[in-house]
Parts: C-alpha cells; structure tokens; sequence
C-alpha cells in the first residue's frame, strides 16, 4: 500500500461523512475516498490520478509539488531580504500585510512557480520572476508568495469536487504547522470545515489498520485519528486577490 493511501485508512475507518484529505509535505497530494465516476483526459493532464487502497478500492488524487517549491521561493525571499536561513518561520498572517500584498497586484508581482514544470493544476505555466523592489519587506512579499501558492493548492483540491457537496478537509504533514498557509486555505475555501490531524505516524498507523479485520473483532477506535477543527483568526479580503495563472483566452 502506498504510503499516502495508507495515511488515509484510518479516517477511512472512523468518518461520518465524506471528507478530502490534504497530506501535505514535498509534495501536497489531496485524496479523494469518496470519488465517484472516472478521471477524464483532462483530469490526468493537470496532474489527477489514482491511488489505490485496501481490495483495489479506488481513491482519486490531485497532486501538486508545493513543498517543494514553497522551500525554493523563501530561499530566495531570504537572500534577497539578507534574512538568516529560516526567518520565514517567525512570520505570523498579518490582515494589513495581506492588504498591501493584494494593493501591489500585476503581473510583475506574480509568484510563478519555478520547480513546479509538467505538474500540477497548470503543468505548463511559465512566467517571469517578480521584481521584489516592489515588496516593501520580507514579510510583505511572504503574505503574496503565500497567496499565489495558496491559490494553486486551492485549484487543486477542487479538481476533485465537481459536481459532489464535499465541504469537509483534513490537513495533514508539514502544511499545519504555517499558519499563513492555513488562513489563506480557510480563506480560499468559504464554507468548508477544514480539520487538522494531528496523527504524525499517519502513515504506519494507515499500515496496521489494514489487518485490522484480522486480529481485531471490535471496530477502528475514532481515538487513532484525531483531528482540530481549524479556526481562522484573521479576515482576509480574499475577493480582492486576482489570480494570473488561469490560461489566457
């Protein structure tokens, strides 16, 4: 069993109602137990697939190499800045920063991704690098970094909710632990209860949990996945962000 579908077993096990999951990390890959139908051609293209759990059960994916890139790009913001390696752990979301990010908005000050080429929602988007004299400090161009990249993981979960009522997302992996990214993912998603789960073994658990039926009679304890209703603290004017990573008619 893959590693991602294995962390998925235990909310598997123990949910209520249909729900996403988020395991994030170098990659963010979403999940979807509850797909129904198939994935077209044009799904496969922006980096949608499938993962299988126990007795070849079907689980839809959307993928996106954020981690990756999100490490790529505050490099950057650091050198440039002249911050020590890892300052960007010390910013905390900010209503005003992200009103100057969104204030500073073109095409000029666009976070396109750089390590992200043939993967994700937009596998062929290009574009040039943002002038950062636009960015008045490092924590200003940090709010918009977050937002462009925000967006892209926004647009990848909803690939797999076409048509389906699914309002329901667990986050798990190294993503939980930024809080910029989590209120912008709340912000992004209106009317969604978004969960963090704090199992970090997710993985194993997932492993054992498929022989379970074997050696247990008693059902999957909720108690082996638990999850944070996340509360965002800020109000992001989300509306007023414009995203140029949509392909031009």
């Amino acid at each position: 069993i893959h590693d991602s579908s294995a962390a998925l077993l235990p909310f598997v096990y123990t949910a209520n109602e249909p729900f996403l999951l988020l395991s994030s990390g170098t990659w963010n890959i979403t999940l979807d137990p509850f797909f129904e139908g198939d994935l077209t051609e044009a799904d496969y293209g922006r980096d949608c697939l499938y993962y299988l759990l126990e007795k070849k059960r079907r689980v839809a994916a959307s993928r996106l190499f954020l981690g990756n890139e999100y490490q790529h790009q505050v490099k950057k913001l650091e050198a440039y800045f002249q911050k020590p390696d890892g300052y960007y752990l010390e910013v905390l979301p900010t209503e005003g920063l992200f009103e100057q990010a969104m204030a500073t908005q073109g095409p000029e000050a666009v976070f396109y991704p750089e390590t992200m080429g043939g993967t994700g929602p937009f596998p062929e988007l290009r574009g040039t690098p943002p002038d950062l004299s636009q960015f008045s400090s490092f924590e200003e161009a940090y709010h918009k970094l977050m937002l462009d990249l925000t967006y892209l993981q926004k647009v990848s979960i909803e690939l797999l909710c076409r048509d389906k009522p699914v309002r329901r997302l667990y986050v798990s992996g190294g993503f939980v632990q930024s809080r910029v990214f989590m209120e912008v993912l709340s912000a992004f998603l209106p009317g969604w209860s978004i969960f963090i789960a704090e199992n970090k073994r997710a993985s194993a658990l997932g492993a054992a949990v498929t022989m379970h039926d074997l050696w247990q009679a008693a059902p999957v304890s909720e108690k082996i996945s638990p999850i944070i209703l996340f509360q965002p603290s800020l109000h992001i004017a989300i509306a007023k962000y414009h995203s140029f990573f949509e392909p031009r008619q």
